[in-house]
């Protein structure tokens, strides 16, 4: 039992088991909202099929579809099984971010007691994380890139540590992989690159080149304030390059509001950019962001400037903090010239070297005093217990039982939707062959690749057989003007049926 309760792999698969339990505990809190729901219609479409909507919709490449669709093939497409197979790299993430930190930061000319706690509370943070439970049980891509950027980020320290060519030929592959699931994590790898040359020109072995990292810093300033002065915007805009509408452009405090956003989680499933969670005491997320941003940045210039630290463990910690910065500097540069995509998900590999970092700052600080790790880490579960619930989602569950009775009790012949996200949301648990849509609210929708022309109905071609699922706020456009009530579901949206 003392060998047992010693060994840091037993309490490592406490952690695992709290993580699942956590994770498998939300998976049916919520149905699927849009994003999840082109998931699932989309990987039960024949391949050639499949291939022609992922083509259409130009927004994410094909991996992530193929892994999930072959997923499907063994364990179902249901929202459980499309979910779970998120569970499965959340809680691989939970148990690499151990063993990469005892890879990495385990100094053994020291004090060998200190790094299993490290890796422990490292993998904790990933475990009990609101952000990572969140994007871990949802039916997209980013817990598949939270892996994959923890191990290319390792490979890369592997290989300029070792020069051994399979660390660089791994580096490249995982680096293909995340470009082929998600197109914006090129600004990872390019950040990537930039923190392996910092790692190489700028912290060397023989120490920081404070004289290269302030020529950097100064050319890099420069370059922004000329950027954001120059009408890059104006020009981009008169050509009819325009960001997305959906996200609002940069700020300098986007890069502070970040750390709140990965520690104590946003809420997913929002139409646009997730709003963070919020606490039950008067403790705003602008303020716990900024003192977080501000002593992980204390905290890196002390274990920089501590003579008794290795300065290989200074230099991956370096790394990581300089990775996760470039990164979301690079996304926020985007607004820049127009292209608005500083969004947490989107982000979510530089989270992930960001956690990385605060955890390996506080790892080395706690070489001279543990309380600094375990105070920090009572305070952050203290602090995620104080948490507001999530709150409610239209729950297409219910609407879809409650649409698909009334097709029965009325024996309608199709499914029409004066919305097209309401379509692809309940079209996904009641089945494609009903499923309709109007083509007057058609306009917002144009490029939308599940939206298919063929599946469009003009108002005057309902027919009394039909149902016409409206949302409350247009229903009394539809009221009185041919069309009669007949229920309504989950308060959100309303049948119709022709009189």
């Amino acid at each position: 039992m003392k060998k047992l309760f010693k060994n840091p792999l037993f309490y490592l698969a406490i952690i695992l088991v709290v993580a699942f339990v956590l994770r498998w505990l939300e998976i049916n809190k919520t149905s699927f909202w849009y994003d999840e729901s082109f998931t699932g219609n989309t990987v039960q479409l024949p391949w050639k099929e499949m291939f022609v909507v992922i083509a259409r919709d130009k927004v994410h490449p094909p991996l992530y579809y193929i892994i999930t669709k072959l997923w499907g093939f063994i364990f179902g497409y249901s929202q459980d099984a499309l979910r779970s197979l998120s569970i499965f790299w959340g809680m691989l993430t939970v148990a690499l971010s151990y063993f990469i930190g005892k890879s990495l930061f385990d100094d053994k000319k020291k004090d060998k007691k200190v790094f299993p706690l490290t890796c422990l509370i490292l993998s904790a943070i990933f475990a009990i994380s609101p952000f990572f439970i969140a994007y871990s049980i949802e039916a997209r891509s980013y817990a598949f890139l939270t892996t994959m950027a923890l191990l290319t980020s390792y490979t890369v320290i592997k290989y300029l540590d070792s020069k051994e060519r399979k660390y660089l030929l791994l580096s490249i592959l995982l680096g293909g992989i995340m470009c082929f699931t998600h197109y914006l994590q090129l600004i990872f790898i390019v950040g990537l690159i930039m923190a392996a040359l910092s790692y190489r020109y700028v912290y060397t072995e023989k120490g920081l080149n404070t004289k290269l990292l302030n020529s950097f810093l100064l050319i890099s300033a420069v370059l922004i304030v000329t950027l954001a002065i120059l009408p890059i915007k104006q020009i981009l805009s008169s050509k009819g390059l325009e960001g997305s509408w959906w996200v609002p452009n940069s700020r300098l405090d986007d890069l502070a509001r970040v750390y709140y956003s990965y520690l104590m989680g946003v809420v997913r499933y929002v139409n646009g950019v997730p709003w963070q969670r919020e606490l039950s005491i008067p403790l705003y997320p602008q303020m716990l962001a900024g003192a977080l941003f501000v002593l992980h940045l204390l905290g890196l210039v002390a274990v920089v400037k501590n003579n008794k630290i290795e300065i290989t463990l200074k230099r991956r910690v370096f790394f990581f903090y300089v990775l996760s910065m470039l990164t979301f500097v690079g996304f926020a540069s985007l607004s820049l010239f127009n292209i608005n995509t500083f969004v947490e998900r989107y982000t979510i590999a530089a989270g992930v070297t960001l956690i990385v970092s605060i955890a390996s700052v506080l790892s080395l600080l706690s070489q001279f005093n543990k309380k600094i790790l375990i105070t920090f880490f009572i305070a952050y579960v203290i602090l995620i217990s104080l948490l507001k619930p999530m709150p409610a989602l239209i729950d297409y569950r219910v609407i879809s039982d409650g649409l698909m009775k009334e097709n029965v009790a009325l024996n309608a012949q199709r499914d029409i939707y004066q919305s097209p996200a309401d379509m692809i949301n309940t079209m996904y648990y009641t089945g494609r062959s009903r499923a309709y849509y109007l083509f007057n609210f058609a306009d917002e929708y144009e490029g939308w690749a599940l939206v298919d022309t063929n599946r469009g109905v003009n108002l005057d071609d309902i027919k009394k057989t039909d149902l016409f699922i409206v949302t409350l706020d247009q229903e009394n456009n539809f009221v009185g003007k041919g069309f009669k009530e007949v229920k309504v579901l989950d308060n959100n949206l309303a049948i119709l049926q022709k009189e």
